[in-house]
């Protein structure tokens, strides 16, 4: 995880502002941003077992960030350029200090045998780090219910204190810094994703931070399902559309409602729908 970037919101901007490594306590209006990045979307998606040669193999669910460049100079129908960011199956000891492994409860065997719980933790710590807009998921009903109900994603729990949170979420800001919603793609093809994935290398549309050793080196199937899937939700959902003309990709609120109230009975349903449909909410400018 990059923990070294601040991430902006910028009220009735068309972008989020990105820092990579400021010094510590410099004021961000002070210093130039180096990404400005249209949306930053996250991707979850869980583990999965191979076969292949008599043998199975399983691979860990997988959380990617990815964002989108924004360029001034470019038409607003042009495909925009974007980014392979950051991603985690879990908090891994090595991107923290023995001090704070111990305070967090990281340990080498979760790293080694990452499961749901440890994947949720490796998602809200990104969202803290970099405030993506959506988390997209697979049409996997019981995995949309599970990442629905994590807390910290795109709710906080109420009966949970902040001191809890600052104890259990490594990057823990505050209760503003949330992602907007939690999107089910409606349809998802691995094949035309890692088709995608490809065809936009090819473009010199699609990059990848080098740190993201799961995507670029091990080629692990989850990463490519993660990343090839947002990618292909990038494109059906350009970012000139107004939300009213993406509803077709929305989950349906129903059915979002009686996940929701099974998940976290507390959360407030019209909060949620104005979230998840576009109705303007207040942005928070956090450094």
């Amino acid at each position: 995880m990059n923990r070294r970037v601040k991430v902006r919101r910028i009220k009735n901007s068309p972008y989020s502002l990105v820092y990579s490594d400021p010094p510590p306590k410099v004021d961000l209006d002070q210093v130039g941003a180096n990404f400005h990045l249209t949306r930053i979307w996250m991707g979850i998606v869980p583990a999965e077992s191979v076969h292949q040669d008599q043998m199975t193999r399983t691979y860990p669910g997988y959380v990617c960030v990815i964002g989108e460049i924004y360029r001034s100079s470019q038409s607003a129908l042009e495909d925009r350029p974007r980014i392979l960011l950051d991603e985690g199956t879990c908090l891994d000891p090595k991107d923290f200090t023995a001090e704070e492994c111990a305070n967090f409860h990281i340990s080498e065997k979760e790293a080694k045998f990452p499961t749901l719980y440890g994947l949720r933790r490796a998602a809200v710590s990104l969202k803290d780090i970099w405030w993506p807009s959506l988390v997209i998921v697979p049409p996997v009903q019981s995995f949309y219910g599970a990442i629905l109900g994590t807390d910290g994603l795109y709710q906080y729990a109420q009966e949970v204190s902040d001191s809890d949170r600052q104890q259990h979420y490594p990057f823990y800001q505050s209760k503003g810094r949330l992602a907007d919603g939690v999107l089910k793609a409606e349809l998802e093809d691995r094949e035309y994703g890692n088709g995608l994935i490809n065809a936009l290398f090819s473009q010199d549309l699609f990059q990848v931070v080098t740190d993201c050793s799961l995507f670029l080196d091990e080629k692990i199937p989850t990463a490519y399902r993660a990343v090839g899937m947002v990618l292909s939700m990038m494109q059906q959902m350009p970012a000139y559309l107004p939300w009213s003309e993406r509803q077709t990709l929305s989950v349906d609120a129903d059915e979002r409602e009686s996940l929701e109230a099974e998940h976290d009975p507390i959360r407030m349903q019209v909060e949620n729908a104005k979230w998840l449909f576009g109705e303007e909410e207040s942005s928070e400018d956090a450094a």
